[in-house]
């Protein structure tokens, strides 16, 4: 088994467990940023912001969708997919109160 001599191992020694957590928290929090920034669906280098709508009562995907559609000969079921990726939406449902970023276009 290998080029070690018998009886003699190789053993690894955590010297630092502190440094060791805070590199591990730094990864972590890290990953977690760019899957927020991947689920948005915002380019970081685009430098566009996307709009935020806050949800009313009656508000639907396809109302909010036509509101802010900037190309009329576009098919409005793009855009509304888009929104809902942007959001992470599986369904179509909103609730009021809801913020939803609205993707540029």
């Amino acid at each position: 088994m290998g080029c070690l001599p018998r009886g003699k191992r190789n053993t690894y020694r955590l010297k630092n467990g502190k440094r060791f957590a805070a590199v591990v928290l730094i990864f972590i929090v890290a990953v977690m940023f760019l899957s927020m920034l991947a689920r948005t669906g915002v380019n970081a280098h685009d430098g566009k912001e996307p709009i935020r709508v806050v949800v009313q009562p009656g508000d639907t995907l396809w109302g909010i969708a036509a509101k802010f559609n900037q190309d009329d000969r576009a098919d409005i079921r793009r855009f509304i997919y888009r929104i809902k990726k942007a959001n992470g939406l599986q369904a179509s449902m909103l609730v009021p109160g809801q913020v939803l970023l609205i993707p540029e276009q």
